[in-house]
């Protein structure tokens, strides 16, 4: 056996976890890892974020869709056991980053990190009780350890495992962090201090401690001042929740509720007096530049009104601080026509590689009817976007720009890649996302009634770049008439790539009227309504990898020719996952698939289990089938690549009938390798009577005769997709004409009447 490259390997490990790898190419990625430790270093880090990919899926999946996942992560495949089974890393890497997660892992000669340190601005330090250093961005910070702020313009923001945040501002010290049996403890020397404490384990409260005071905290928002001299004192603001607060002079006790404040100090009763805030109103007028010294913080009904226009630009120059809520903010955001410089910060990474915290430019937990807008906004060398909306909270994020100097961290791992855009939450209220023009990584939405683009091509998201993508979860969520490329380049920085998935929807979307290119699975699961859109250039697994569910139909898939080295190929679609209780199978009718003249692959492929409910009226076009598909025989409609063929067919599809099938350029015509019910292939109706020509043989075929030309590559420049030369609407419209059926054609008017007499099939309608 030749030996292969690492560049080859890496490739492999890839088909490997996307269980699309054959047995002669697992033999040499086998004997290859066993003797580069790189190699083997990198099959472990995979089947670790392969694992906890599935995992970490399931807050943003619907249940079903989350059980599938699941199930198909944990059934891992006998390939993959072989290659697990050569090495025990692996398993000890995945058992490492659960403790790692959890705070417990330690190893020798080491303590367990306590905290982060976020943000550092000015003269901060990590001290010690003997010495301090001066501080850096994700520092970490154990046991015995605190933190300086030296001159009244530099802070500090750290952050616990928890999601706990504390906010340090000048001449502060905080002293003595500590995680025990009793839970947190800390103590805050002097200055100024702003927590937002998550809420804490039974038993084990957050406590601080000050010359003057201790504060119990089992999770609420706080700002605690102190005033270190003798007769100093201790104040305690709070915010949200309720803090228990002792004076450590007296031992008076006090549990000062949301919305009141206490002072500890000698010879000063301990008592709660109400806090006399008011909601801050910020409002930057145009052609205006807004400087942030420190975050911006919102909590309340505090407002945000930047009122550029499209003449009168407004600036927002960050500094790397963010724009961000505390708590439960409930006010209202509006930043129209405006810069966004240098806002938010790079995000930080772990000890084990994996991401840590973010510093997102703008970061909103909404409730009840807060309002967020953004709009003609251009984020320059700022980082992402996370909005967080409940209650009846509502969001409008419409023709702003990211652009490529974006600072958002993408990665050939996907596990170290963040959205540009996420959004969250379970308001009900509509929602947009329109006409944006994302040029680094990509958007996820899970929640209700989003709009994602338009009718208008004006409404269109153009998303375009490194691991750009649209990951849309929710019901009533519409995706229409965006356009999606992501960029695979193989190069010294990026090598190989994994889990490159483009599109996903989920239960309850609608998905229509999409330009959808390149992809390791261009389309990762639709389980809506997935309909007259264009997929096409693929290289590697899957146009469409779905569970047994979902209306797929009116498509045209196209292999086209992407701009990266080839991969695995699996079927055009792959029905992964059998059906669960309440789902009768998937519907696929009216599709068009050209293979281009290239692929080998089937136009439907279905895993053991999975059911396709219907499967008409659908045109399969000038695939090159050789005479074996990985190690079994080729079909057009068959069972999973490892499964070889059988005689009967398994059972898979519940209705196929009104289908043309045309490749005059395969060594193997075999339309079908799966098989209805108490039917006979051809003899009964739904099942193949009715296949173009009606009543003819087995595998007979027939040309389609589409108006064409049929492009051989995609037919537009992505610099003219940015400068609006070529749309979203000129693009399907192209693309639909060349797959008209001519005059003459036999696919006019010869579908299935259940669908209305004169359906024509394949994906663009010409006869009646």
């Amino acid at each position: 056996m030749n030996p292969i490259s690492c560049e080859q390997a890496r490739t492999w490990i890839s088909d490997l976890l996307a269980g699309e790898i054959e047995e002669q190419e697992l033999a040499a990625l086998e004997a290859h890892q066993e003797s580069c430790a790189a190699c083997r270093s990198e099959i472990d880090r995979l089947f670790v974020q392969d694992r906890a990919l599935g995992e970490l899926a399931g807050a943003s999946l619907t249940e079903d869709l989350k059980a599938r996942v699941h199930e198909g992560l944990v059934k891992t495949s006998r390939r993959r056991r072989r290659i697990w089974g050569l090495s025990s890393a692996a398993a000890a890497i995945l058992i490492g980053t659960v403790l790692y997660a959890t705070g417990v892992l330690t190893t020798s000669g080491e303590t367990a990190v306590i905290a982060t340190l976020e943000r550092v601005r000015g003269e901060v330090f990590v001290i010690t009780k003997d010495a301090e250093e001066k501080a850096e961005v994700g520092a970490t910070l154990s046991s015995g350890q605190g933190v300086r702020s030296r001159g009244p313009a530099s802070h500090a923001l750290l952050r616990y495992p928890d999601g706990t945040e504390l906010q340090l501002g000048g001449e502060t010290t905080l002293e003595r962090l500590e995680n025990g049996d009793r839970g947190q403890q800390l103590f805050l020397a002097r200055g100024t201090l702003r927590g937002s404490i998550a809420k804490q384990p039974v038993g084990r409260p957050m406590v601080f401690s000050s010359p003057h005071a201790r504060a119990t905290v089992l999770g609420t928002r706080l700002r605690l001042v102190v005033e270190p001299k003798a007769k100093g004192a201790s104040r305690l603001e709070v915010e949200e929740g309720s803090v228990r607060l002792t004076n450590t002079r007296d031992g008076a006790v006090l549990d000062v509720p949301a919305g009141s404040f206490a002072v500890a100090a000698p010879d000063v009763k301990l008592v709660a007096q109400p806090l006399r805030t008011t909601g801050k109103a910020i409002q930057i007028k145009a052609g205006e530049t807004l400087t942030l010294t420190e975050d911006l913080v919102l909590s309340g009904d505090d407002t945000l009104d930047i009122q550029g226009s499209a003449d009168k630009r407004c600036t927002l120059a960050g500094n790397h601080h963010r724009i961000r809520s505390s708590g439960a903010w409930s006010g209202r955001l509006k930043i129209s026509h405006c810069d966004l410089r240098d806002v938010g910060d790079r995000v930080i990474f772990g000890a084990d590689g994996r991401l840590a915290s973010q510093a997102h430019a703008v970061d909103l937990s909404a409730s009840k009817s807060a309002e967020v807008t953004i709009d003609h906004s251009t984020f320059v060398a700022s980082s992402t976007v996370r909005l967080h909306l409940d209650g009846q909270s509502s969001a409008r994020f419409a023709d702003n720009l990211c652009p490529e100097d974006a600072v958002v961290w993408v990665d050939k791992a996907v596990e170290r890649t963040v959205p540009f855009f996420e959004a969250t939450g379970g308001s009900p209220s509509p929602k947009f996302f329109q006409g944006n023009r994302i040029y680094r990584s990509g958007v996820q939405i899970t929640g209700k009634n989003w709009t994602i683009g338009g009718e208008s091509d004006a409404e269109s998201n153009l998303i375009i770049g490194l691991r750009a993508g649209l990951f849309a979860y929710g019901e009533g969520v519409v995706v229409r008439g965006n356009y999606l490329h992501v960029l695979m380049p193989r190069t010294a920085e990026y090598p190989y790539w994994s889990q490159v998935a483009t599109f996903t929807s989920a239960k309850g979307a609608l998905a229509e009227n999409n330009v959808i290119r390149d992809g390791e699975w261009i389309v990762q699961f639709v389980e809506g309504e997935f309909r007259r859109n264009l997929i096409c250039d693929i290289n590697d697994h899957n146009l469409l990898r779905n569970a047994s569910t979902g209306r797929i139909h009116h498509n045209i898939f196209v292999a086209g020719k992407p701009e990266h080295p080839p991969g695995q190929m699996g079927g055009c679609i792959f029905i992964v996952y059998p059906p669960r209780q309440v789902e009768t199978g998937a519907e696929i009718f009216n599709n068009t698939f050209d293979a281009g003249g290239t692929m080998n692959v089937p136009g439907i492929e279905v895993n053991s289990g999975g059911l396709v409910k219907s499967l008409r009226n659908n045109v399969f076009f000038n695939f090159a089938h050789q005479e074996k598909f990985v190690s079994s025989a080729q079909a057009m409609v068959r069972p999973a690549w490892a499964e070889p063929l059988s005689d009967p067919p398994p059972l898979r599809l519940g209705y196929a009938d009104y289908n043309l099938f045309f490749s005059p350029l395969a060594k193997t015509k075999k339309n079908y390798a799966l098989a209805v019910a108490g039917k006979t292939e051809r003899k009964d109706a739904g099942f193949g009577l009715n296949d173009v020509p009606r009543g003819g043989a087995p595998n007979e075929q027939a040309d389609p005769k589409f108006k064409g030309p049929v492009p051989p590559v995609f037919a537009f420049s992505d610099d003219d997709i940015k400068s609006g030369k070529a749309t979203v609407s000129k693009i399907l419209a192209f693309y639909r004409d060349a797959y008209t059926p001519a005059p003459g054609s036999p696919l006019i008017d010869a579908g299935d009447p259940a669908d209305g007499q004169g359906t024509d099939i394949g994906a663009v309608e010409a006869g009646k």
